[in-house]
């Protein structure tokens, strides 16, 4: 798996829409509860959306990291900020698009 900062800078290249998996490899199985947002940054609020969503539903929770916002550029954290912030905060499924 290439390292963070490349596989961001590959997605961010890309000229569709892509999704991509920073926890793990492969796909992903079963239910999944996701909870999009630019988490900028991520707060206890988004992680409390997605324990009780994935609760609920009993399926696993993942956060899908909008970064193609037709209203909005890129301010405060990068990506990979974000990306790291996700990773440490609840160790969730992330994803970029």
């Amino acid at each position: 798996m290439p390292d963070l900062p490349a596989r961001i800078r590959l997605l961010e290249r890309a000229s569709k829409p892509t999704v991509a998996r920073f926890d793990a490899d492969g796909p992903l199985t079963g239910p999944v509860a996701v909870l999009p947002s630019a988490f900028n940054p991520p707060t206890r609020a988004h992680f409390h959306l997605l324990d009780a969503s994935a609760e609920r539903l009993s399926a696993s929770p993942a956060a899908l990291l909008t970064t193609r916002n037709v209203a909005k550029g890129l301010t405060g954290a990068s990506h990979e900020q974000r990306i790291e912030m996700l990773l440490l905060g609840k160790g969730f499924y992330i994803y970029l698009l």
